[in-house]
């Protein structure tokens, strides 16, 4: 069984959009971290998941991408670990109603591991899943990794706490040359059949690639893995403009990349960064 099947749902399934992004919208200060939001504006980060869920989403995500201690640490909030992520799960449960699930989100640990320790990685993932388990996810979403062994340790981190919970993993990649590979240069190909063989329950992409991109990662990996296929591209690549962060590629056209990625293939679509509930909205119209 996979995702799918868990989670009684036919493809294609549509997930949320971005999540820090429209914190920043809403006045969240640049650098902040997001999770901290959790308990310092908790009816923020519920309105918003209700917005993606008015829009149409089968999904959302909880608040705590970055809730692992590695990450909590360099932002000096390791005494809130617990009460952060349990915030987080608490807000995403109560507003998934009507039969949309929740996700426990777990991001990457900001490590470039000279050093890596699999043992050590898989600590810190089992240490954040057991946490995100308190709060009842219907699966757990490991997104945005950069390192297919961090990605690896992160999975069997979060299936040795999570029991019989779904666990999806996505990886970031960037375009070259010589085709699709992550900030570390894990080829795309073979780190997602890697995932598969090591028990994921979906496997994809999300970050980084817009939608057009995101099509041609989708075309070069869909006949390689069985498992349901996640794609959540950018609406574009991060600009200032008068002091903010901005995304140049307009709903609409991100609404039909997400579009062109279901016709082709991806069994689950959504958005990530500069995507909108508006963005999400427009393939129910």
């Amino acid at each position: 069984m996979n995702l799918l099947d868990k989670l009684a749902w036919k493809a294609p399934v549509l997930f949320d959009g971005a999540f820090g992004t429209e914190l920043q919208k809403r006045g969240l200060p640049p650098g902040k971290s997001t999770i901290t939001q959790n308990i310092e504006n908790p009816a923020l980060v519920k309105d918003i998941h209700i917005s993606y869920i008015r829009a149409g989403s089968q999904a959302i995500t909880a608040n705590t991408f970055a809730g692992n201690i590695a990450i909590l640490k360099s932002s000096g909030l390791e005494g809130q670990e617990v009460e952060l992520n349990l915030a987080g799960m608490e807000i995403a449960r109560g507003a998934a109603i009507g039969g949309v699930k929740a996700a426990a989100g777990l991001g990457p640990t900001g490590e470039f591991h000279r050093d890596f320790s699999q043992k050590r990685i898989e600590g810190i993932y089992i240490r954040q899943a057991e946490l995100l388990k308190r709060g009842e996810p219907d699966f757990y979403l490991i997104e945005t990794m950069f390192d297919i062994r961090e990605a690896l340790a992160a999975l069997a981190g979060v299936k040795a706490a999570a029991g019989d919970i779904p666990a999806a993993v996505t990886l970031t990649f960037k375009k070259t040359r010589r085709g699709f590979f992550t900030e570390m240069g894990d080829p795309a190909v073979e780190s997602l059949k890697a995932l598969q063989d090591a028990g994921a329950d979906a496997v994809g992409a999300n970050c980084t690639l817009e939608p057009p991109e995101m099509l041609e990662l989708l075309r070069a990996v869909r006949n390689h893995i069985t498992i349901p296929l996640i794609m959540q591209p950018n609406a574009g690549q991060p600009e200032i403009l008068d002091g903010k962060i901005v995304y140049r590629i307009e709903p609409r056209a991100f609404a039909d990349g997400l579009v062109r990625l279901m016709k082709e293939g991806a069994d689950i679509v959504g958005g990530c960064c500069g995507s909108t509930p508006e963005t999400i909205g427009l393939l129910n119209r």
